[in-house]
C-alpha cells in the first residue's frame, strides 16, 4: 500500500492550521449567535462551541498518542466554556504540533505505535501516516460542519476550500 510521505502530511497541517484560523475568526465575529444553530447527532451536541472543542480535544488527544502518551483520554465535553478558550487551548498547543510536524521522517510516518482506547480499554497499534490522515480527515469533516453553522446564522467564514489554499487566498 502507498503511504503519505512527510511532505504531503506537513502540507496537510499547514492547511488544517489555516482553515482552523478562518472557522475561529468567523466564530468570534459571530459572538453569542455562533451557538444558536445545532446540528442534531452531531458531536458536542452540535453547536459551533461544541464542534470546536471536539476537533481540539481530538487533535490534543492524538498528538499525545503520537508523542508516546498510550493513555492519552480525551478531555470534553465541557473541557472549555468557550470557544474562546477552545481556541486558546488550540493556540497553546502550536509549539508542540509545530515541534512534531517538523520532526517528521519518512521513517516516522511508517512506525507503527500504539496505544489503548475504548472502555473498557483495550490495546490497538496503527500505522504513524495513517493516524496523522485519520485526524486530518476529523477535523476537515467537523470544520465543515462548523462553516455549515457559522453561514447559517449569517457569519460564514473566509473559503476554507483547499483550492484558495493553494492559489494563496
Amino acid at each position: 500500500m502507498t503511504s503519505l510521505g512527510v511532505e504531503s502530511v506537513q502540507f496537510f497541517e499547514s492547511y488544517q492550521l489555516r482553515a482552523m484560523e478562518r472557522v475561529f475568526a468567523a466564530a468570534k465575529v459571530a459572538g453569542s449567535s455562533a451557538d444558536s444553530g445545532v446540528i442534531p447527532g452531531s458531536n458536542g451536541g452540535g453547536t459551533i462551541h461544541g464542534l470546536l472543542g471536539h476537533t481540539v480535544d481530538g487533535d490534543i488527544h492524538w498528538l499525545n498518542r503520537w508523542l508516546g502518551n498510550e493513555r492519552s483520554t480525551p478531555q470534553m465535553p465541557g473541557a472549555w466554556a468557550t470557544i474562546s478558550e477552545v481556541e486558546a487551548a488550540w493556540r497553546a498547543d502550536f509549539s508542540r504540533r509545530a515541534d512534531f510536524f517538523a520532526s517528521l521522517d519518512e521513517t516516522e510516518l511508517q512506525r507503527e505505535y500504539g496505544f489503548y482506547r475504548g472502555k473498557p480499554p483495550t490495546y490497538d497499534r496503527r500505522l504513524m501516516w495513517k493516524s496523522i490522515l485519520h485526524v486530518h480527515n476529523h477535523a476537515t469533516h467537523h470544520r465543515a460542519e462548523v462553516c455549515a453553522l457559522l453561514t447559517t446564522v449569517g457569519f460564514p467564514p473566509e473559503s476554507v476550500d483547499m483550492i484558495d489554499y493553494l492559489r494563496g487566498n
